[in-house]
């Protein structure tokens, strides 16, 4: 939640960022919570958590041990949280892996829905769409300072927008790389500006003026 000119920051914040990238219609604010032990979910390592189930176990676990109020973050007051990150405080996969470490494939940052069939509460909102990201992803790169670039990719995705990106690893997607939902760089393009409602495509009539001869 970072204003950009926070000298921590190797980019944007994700709260900077989309205030820049929304032309100031989007202001993200939000807390960060104290760390949650996962071992109070019942998962003795990080090899046991091995789906999106159980990560969502977990987000609800934490949310009622923290004594979170919910009612805080549910701006559009339709009984469901707006939003939640979970970053876990252990390696990402690709760097595990390198280690010789094993953990289950679920250790990539992803964006999920909660989807059980929870009654939306107003006065306790429920969760719904989450993130979830080793802290290892704010460090990549080797950056000295927090680099948010995948954390606001991911929040593209809890905002409803799509990878960009080929998943087949081979073919180029149709942005070319060049865009915040492809291979995180930049702003978001146009297009997707659109889909949020932050721009309106310019609908100038023109007029062909007629001559007889």
């Amino acid at each position: 939640f970072a204003d950009s000119s926070d000298s921590s920051l190797y980019y944007e914040s994700v709260a900077s960022f989309y205030k820049k990238s929304s032309y100031g219609k989007l202001n993200i604010s939000g807390d960060v919570a104290s760390w949650y032990d996962v071992t109070k979910s019942g998962y003795k390592s990080l090899s046991q958590i091995r789906s999106e189930d159980d990560v969502i176990q977990i987000m609800n676990d934490a949310i009622q041990a923290l004594h979170i109020d919910t009612s805080k973050y549910d701006g559009n007051k339709d009984g469901i949280i707006d939003g939640v990150w979970m970053i876990y405080n252990y390696y990402d996969y690709a760097t595990a892996s390198q280690m010789g470490i094993k953990i289950s494939d679920n250790y990539w940052a992803y964006t999920y829905w909660d989807q059980d069939n929870k009654t939306p509460s107003v006065t306790k909102p429920v969760s719904n769409v989450f993130a979830w990201a080793s802290y290892d992803f704010l460090l990549e790169g080797g950056a000295s300072k927090i680099d948010a670039h995948t954390l606001i990719h991911e929040t593209g995705h809890m905002l409803g927008a799509e990878d960009y990106y080929s998943y087949d690893g081979e073919s180029r997607g149709y942005s070319g790389g060049l865009d915040m939902m492809d291979l995180n760089i930049g702003d978001h393009s146009a297009f997707t500006k659109y889909l949020f409602s932050w721009v309106k495509p310019d609908r100038k009539s023109t007029r062909l003026n007629s001559s007889h001869h």
